[in-house]
């Protein structure tokens, strides 16, 4: 559904932001943000990434997000994150290089309550942690463009185990293509499809179920097909994924868009397009689009961060 963001509307939504961080945390709740920063692009004037940056960090911070994902970040606006984000790492590579050069999909964690998952059988024990970027594309192992993409697309993943707890889980991060129809409807069974190998692949490893959560900015509205792929599945007894914000415990709170622009008094139609999806047997129990501003009133990027907090099923022995 889309709405306008006008008069009495915009204090409620402010009101939004400061709500869920009055929750309190369970001892084995979880808290994902995903949030796409908005490359730094010189051509937006007072909202480029230099006036921007401060805000971002201190929504991070008052939030307290145990795993941040992020989109469109490039190489010097993540290392400013990694700088004031101390307790925070991260994982991902750059789209055009798989290094630094390009937009990243980066994962990061707050190391105080996660640490990337060591898998047995390395040459280093403890050391061989899982996680790595794979390209939205026919050929998604290398450096490529996909279908009718006009740019490279990437989805980010890593495996993190919760400190003194025995809850591990697997999180993908990824942002479709803006433009190509075609490619945002093969990225989604892309993604599915790497999703399961990975998880039946650990699965075996660890000899136990392996719980999933998808971020991302997707391009896409609940109406597409791409949105239908995330889901379904071709077991009618599951789905892939569910949509954080239709299974929440809690009723969502915050605008039902995520794409808007940084004018919050525009006379814009906003759309949904951002998700946290999870697999089965996660508990949403709340969800939140956030609306803090920068300090002259407007928004920290042209889209709003997504914000749920989780929880996960008691591990069998």
């Amino acid at each position: 559904m889309k709405r306008y963001l006008k008069g009495s509307y915009l204090y409620l939504f402010m009101f939004a932001s400061l709500v869920l961080v009055l929750q309190a945390h369970a001892v084995d709740d979880l808290r994902i943000m995903t949030y796409n920063l908005r490359y730094d692009n010189p051509g937006d004037s007072l909202d480029n990434w230099h006036f921007r940056k401060a805000t971002i960090v201190s929504m991070v911070r008052f939030h307290q997000p145990q795993v941040f994902c992020t989109q469109e970040g490039l190489v010097h606006q993540l290392q400013y994150l990694d700088s004031n984000l101390t307790t925070y790492r991260r994982v991902g590579v750059g789209r055009d290089d798989g290094k630094e050069q390009g937009e990243f999909c980066a994962i990061f964690y707050d190391t105080t309550a996660l640490e990337l998952l060591a898998l047995p059988g390395g040459k280093q024990p403890g050391k061989q942690t899982f996680g790595g970027t794979f390209w939205l594309s026919p050929t998604p192992d290398t450096i490529s463009v996909g279908w009718d993409a006009v740019l490279p697309r990437i989805a980010t993943y890593a495996m993190f185990h919760r400190k003194n707890t025995s809850t591990s889980f697997l999180v993908m991060n990824t942002h479709f293509d803006h433009i190509g129809v075609n490619a945002r409807n093969e990225s989604a069974q892309l993604l599915v499809q790497r999703s399961k190998q990975l998880c039946d692949s650990l699965g075996k490893i660890l000899s136990q179920e392996i719980h999933q959560i998808v971020t991302g900015d997707f391009n896409s509205s609940p109406a597409d097909f791409g949105y239908r792929v995330m889901t379904t599945s071709s077991n009618r007894e599951q789905r892939a994924f569910y949509d954080s914000r239709v299974v929440t415990q809690q009723p969502p709170i915050g605008p039902e868009y995520t794409y808007y622009g940084f004018d919050p008094r525009a006379d814009f139609h906003g759309e949904r397009i951002d998700y946290i999806f999870v697999s089965n047997q996660i508990d949403v129990l709340r969800y939140a689009t956030l609306t803090d501003y920068t300090s002259r009133a407007s928004f920290p990027s042209d889209h709003l961060p997504v914000v749920v907090d989780v929880r996960f099923p008691v591990a069998r022995k």
